[in-house]
């Protein structure tokens, strides 16, 4: 796999974040869309607030198979693969 810049993250990379904003823990998974309009999320399935200025990541979590939609500023490192 191929490390990459944050900004450029795609649909099908796989990411390092952190699960909680702020927080020193990191886990990794899979971007599975990216949201640029309000619309319900993540297995969850509630609604965040995004745009194309502030998009949203939902991300499958590796461990846990969770998917949740976060901010771009979580992700610490990407990979294409």
């Amino acid at each position: 796999m191929r490390e990459k810049n944050v900004q450029d993250v795609n649909i099908g990379d796989h990411v390092e974040y952190r699960p909680v904003e702020g927080g020193a823990n990191t886990t990794t998974g899979v971007v599975q869309e990216i949201i640029e309009h309000n619309e319900p999320a993540g297995d969850t399935g509630v609604t965040v607030k995004a745009s194309e200025e502030h998009p949203r990541l939902v991300i499958r979590n590796d461990k846990t198979g969770k998917e949740t939609a976060y901010k771009p500023n979580v992700i610490e490192r990407v990979w294409s693969g």
